[in-house]
């Protein structure tokens, strides 16, 4: 029986040993670990003085009990306050205190001298501080299970943890209260040194949270390997009790074989039961509030086939995550490299800075992080524990880092088991997939909106923007330029641009010079990254990593250089982005040509016209004063009226244009002294439908036709040519209306003279409603004093050109 028990303890100091240095081996760094490890040394030195005392009997071994022990226990609650609270100070000071009272437990003031020795337990006289010794073991001893309770609903990733490390505390508890008391009361003295081998229930379970938390997906059926070996224990030692007790004491009686069988019976009956109560127990407790790994990986492979669209692809992402894992914030970090560029949260901040520093980290070691495996000294850590992050989850291509995922804490507290993270490193491949499709998708779309704008003809500048931000979208970008060139300078210069320093924005480029003036030169589509040596010189100056530049030419003819380059981003262009800028490239050149194209054809158009002007102009010296006073008057009430810039650019040409038409009408009448008789003022009528017939061959001119047709029809409907009322005549003429009129009355005629100011407002004011539309003559009124006292002299003839230039399209 003696050797049995001396085995048992040989196998537990072993065992505690390589466990705790299971541990230690397992993160030197970390504090919990290294205390640990010093709390298994003390428990070997305990129970090795144990196992000695088998073997030796004499004084000093009987006190060094006494002191491991109570250094033992110091051990044990250092231990504990590191673990929970992380308090280095104050588990010194206990282990400093341990280590008094334990120098103090191997002097004759605890253990004076030993009256007799007994394997069952010798009796010793205690010494005058043994009562201070034992309210300190007792202090420590409650404080240590305090820790425990106090910390039952401890939130964050160790909760499970604690969890395991309390099942160690309470399975040694009952073992030692059982071997210690249980055993003694019921007169078995000879297993009370079996009581140090109990310290394999702490040791165990504890290194099991600290090294291999992450298994707590096979959790169960550990939990329910601890339940079968609980039952059989608790059976084995009623049967082991029942045995020893009554087969000496009633072997007289009862026939031994007769025993045994009864005992078991007893255990058959009691196994089923008690088994059951004890899974039912741990499944409630460990496994409540689990998803199914294989369905929610189905659900974010349905979410990233159902949507195209990036941010609607991570939102789901997301809100399946949190919901499914139970998690409490989340966050979704798109990438190039490790420069953020968009982040999407729940219950995280989406401030780029916050999550820079984050990226940088994970792009450097390219491996899922997981916050409490990293090393105690971690900067990164804290940051992280700070920010409640639990995991940061890289999401890479090849050759690059596109997205990292970062979920905080769960809502049970429970840490991330491997099967979790199993999951997430699954989802990680998956969602590269899903986000190079949905970049696809983008890209389209990029050069889809870029052949609209080829179709619908826009503005040049808004197209050449345009282009710009398809060539980013299309190759994930981040600085470039579209030059135009000058035939007649043989000069490149920027028209559109992103990320370019300012300082280049005004730059005239040779042929030949830098890398534009080289493609210029050469017309050759040219890649150049920083293993370019020739070519190098050119980016280090803008700290530039890789650049496409692309001649743009159109029917034969070269129009200017396309330039993309990527700054932070440090992936080289592939031959798929080359293909798309020749793509964007040859759409823009299109677009600029035929712009071009359409500017030379208005041009001659307008000089047709500004001919006609002339014409008039010199046959009706009135009208060249008149058509300025007109469009003054109509571009100021306009303006006051709120009209958009488009409109008012529009009101502003048709004043220039709206008495074009009088080049149909004869000197005669225009230059008549007096009244004009109802034969002439018919032709004279006739001026507008002339000056339409001479607008609409130019279509650039289509806008203005309506109002140059329309500014002499009244707001009661009996204008003319067409006698049309109210709103059903265009804004723009409803105004040239009132300025027409108003500049006629104020202005010298062959016929009369000007009208002052005041009769002219209130011919004004007493025809609104009638000849003009009152809200126009209202405003007008309200500005006339403005306006007309800068007198007719201040307006200057303007280009017609000009005006015309700005305003069509």
């Amino acid at each position: 029986m003696l050797s049995i028990l001396k085995s048992i303890i040989a196998f537990s100091i072993i065992i505690n040993f390589l466990l705790g240095l299971l541990v230690f081996i397992r993160n030197k760094k970390s504090a919990i670990n290294r205390n640990f490890f010093i709390l298994t040394i003390a428990t070997i030195s305990w129970i090795g003085v144990n196992l000695t005392a088998l073997y030796v009997h004499n004084l000093l071994l009987i006190r060094l009990m006494y002191a491991t022990g109570a250094i033992c226990i110091s051990c044990y609650l250092s231990w504990m306050l590191i673990f929970y609270y992380d308090n280095r100070k104050l588990a010194l000071l206990v282990y400093a205190f341990g280590l008094v009272v334990g120098a103090i437990g191997i002097t004759p003031m605890v253990v004076e001298k030993v009256k007799t020795f007994s394997i069952t337990g010798s009796e010793v006289e205690y010494g005058l501080l043994f009562p201070l010794f034992a309210v300190y073991i007792l202090i420590n001893t409650v404080w240590f299970f305090a820790l425990f309770f106090i910390n039952k609903r401890h939130i964050g990733p160790r909760k499970r943890q604690a969890e395991f490390v309390f099942l160690g505390i309470i399975l040694f508890a009952v073992w030692v209260t059982f071997v210690d008391i249980i055993l003694p009361i019921l007169g078995i003295y000879k297993l009370y040194m079996l009581d140090s081998p109990g310290s394999l229930f702490f040791v165990g379970f504890a290194s099991y949270a600290i090294v291999k938390h992450r298994l707590m997906d096979i959790r169960l059926l550990v939990l329910r390997s601890v339940a079968y070996t609980l039952t059989l224990s608790v059976i084995a030692g009623i049967y082991i009790t029942v045995t020893y007790l009554f087969l000496d004491k009633l072997k007289p009686i009862i026939n031994p074989l007769a025993l045994n069988i009864v005992a078991l019976f007893i255990l058959v009956f009691t196994f089923n039961p008690l088994r059951r109560f004890i899974e039912d127990h741990t499944d409630r407790l460990f496994a409540k509030g689990r998803y199914k790994p294989a369905e929610l990986r189905r659900e974010l492979d349905n979410i990233s086939l159902t949507y195209a669209r990036e941010e609607n692809l991570i939102k789901n992402w997301l809100d399946t995550l949190t919901d499914q894992m139970k998690i409490n914030n989340a966050a979704f970090v798109l990438t190039t490299s490790s420069q953020v560029n968009q982040v999407q949260a729940i219950g995280f901040p989406t401030g780029k800075r916050l999550w820079q520093g984050f990226s940088t980290y994970l792009f450097d070691h390219s491996e899922m992080l997981v916050t409490d495996e990293l090393e105690e000294e971690n900067d990164i850590k804290n940051n992280l524990r700070d920010n409640g992050v639990e995991v940061l989850v890289p999401i890479k291509t090849k050759d690059d880092m596109v997205a990292m995922l970062a979920l905080g804490s769960k809502k049970s507290g429970d840490m991330y088991t491997s099967q979790d993270l199993r999951l997430l490193d699954d989802f990680s491949s998956r969602a590269v997939v899903a986000l190079e499709r949905s970049n696809e998708v983008k890209k389209m779309a990029a050069l889809y909106n870029q052949a609209e704008k080829i179709i619908s003809n826009e503005d040049l500048s808004e197209v050449l923007d345009g282009t710009i931000d398809s060539a980013f979208i299309a190759t994930q970008s981040e600085g470039g330029s579209i030059m135009l060139y000058d035939d007649k300078t043989e000069t490149l210069e920027i028209s559109a641009c992103r990320g370019v320093p300012h300082k280049y924005y005004y730059n005239k480029v040779k042929l030949g010079e830098g890398i534009a003036g080289r493609v210029a030169q050469d017309k050759e589509l040219v890649i150049i990254d920083n293993e370019d040596e020739a070519l190098r010189k050119f980016l280090k100056r803008d700290h530039i990593n890789s650049a496409i530049c692309v001649p743009l030419e159109a029917r034969g003819k070269f129009l200017g250089v396309l330039s993309i380059n990527r700054v932070k981003n440090k992936r080289r262009f592939t031959n798929e982005d080359t293909d798309l800028v020749r793509t964007v490239a040859a759409n823009v050149a299109q677009i600029i040509e035929n712009t071009k194209l359409r500017e030379d054809e208005e041009r001659r158009n307008l000089q047709v016209i500004n001919i006609y002007i002339s014409a008039v102009e010199a046959r009706d010296p009135y009208t060249k004063g008149h058509s300025d006073a007109v469009t003054k008057y109509s571009v100021e009430i306009a303006k006051e009226m709120g009209l958009s810039e488009e409109e008012v650019r529009m009101i502003e040409v048709a004043g220039e244009l709206h008495d074009i038409g009088k080049i149909g009408i004869s000197d005669k009448i225009l230059n008549k002294p007096g009244f004009l008789t109802d034969e002439e003022r018919a032709l004279i009528e006739q001026h507008p439908k002339i000056g339409k017939k001479l607008i609409e061959q130019y279509s650039d001119l289509e806008d203005i036709m309506p109002i140059v047709l329309h500014h002499h029809e009244r707001y009661d409907g009996k204008g003319y040519p067409n006698g049309i009322a109210g709103e059903v005549i265009p804004l723009g003429a409803r105004i040239l209306a009132v300025a027409d009129t108003f500049d006629a009355m104020t202005s010298d005629r062959p016929y009369r003279k000007a009208l002052p100011l005041s009769v002219a407002l209130k011919e004004i004011k007493n025809n609104a409603g009638t000849q003009f539309d009152p809200i126009i003559a209202k405003v007008f009124v309200k500005i006339a004093n403005k306006i007309y006292l800068k007198g007719r002299s201040s307006t200057a003839k303007k280009s017609v050109e000009k005006k015309h230039l700005r305003a069509v399209k």
